[in-house]
């Protein structure tokens, strides 16, 4: 239910408000990398350098998919017919499932969750 409830909020808020936000958490992510790599560290006996290392790189994707997503462009598809417009938007399609595997927790984590606020959902006309 969480997820339905955050969905609607999330597929109404404009790229650019979703682009700000996710820079945010990046930017949270960048400030507290030392205490997630300890925690990253204690939980998998990853070492320190390498924990560092994936928060630090968990950060730049969401800032890369944050500016992808302001660039979630629609695009018009020649029709058969002159009477005829065919215009194709992208939308959000709601919340699914992400499996990740153990041994990089953030950085698998990172890439299927900042890659919802790109929108990147099947066309629908």
């Amino acid at each position: 239910m969480a997820a339905k409830e955050g969905f609607e909020i999330w597929r109404k808020t404009s790229a650019f408000d979703r682009y700000r936000t996710m820079r945010k958490a990046a930017d949270l992510i960048r400030s507290r990398a030392a205490g997630i790599a300890s925690i990253m560290t204690l939980e998998q006996g990853k070492p320190l350098t390498e924990s560092r290392a994936e928060s630090l790189l968990a950060a730049d994707i969401i800032d890369w998919l944050a500016e992808e997503g302001r660039r979630a462009y629609g695009r018009i598809v020649p029709a058969r017919f002159g009477n005829i417009a065919q215009l194709v938007t992208k939308e959000p399609v709601g919340p699914v499932a992400a499996f990740t595997p153990w041994n990089f927790p953030i950085h698998h984590a990172v890439r299927k969750i900042s890659a919802s606020g790109k929108s990147p959902s099947p066309v629908r006309p």
